[in-house]
């Protein structure tokens, strides 16, 4: 199965979104 480079690009973005924005809810839950 052949996933497109265009593809794979949208869910690198996605994952990194993902990634920064459960760094950032961590962060505020063990700044608490």
């Amino acid at each position: 199965m052949q996933i497109s480079s265009r593809l794979k690009k949208l869910i690198l973005v996605f994952l990194g979104f993902l990634i920064m924005l459960f760094g950032k809810l961590v962060d505020g839950w063990v700044g608490r």
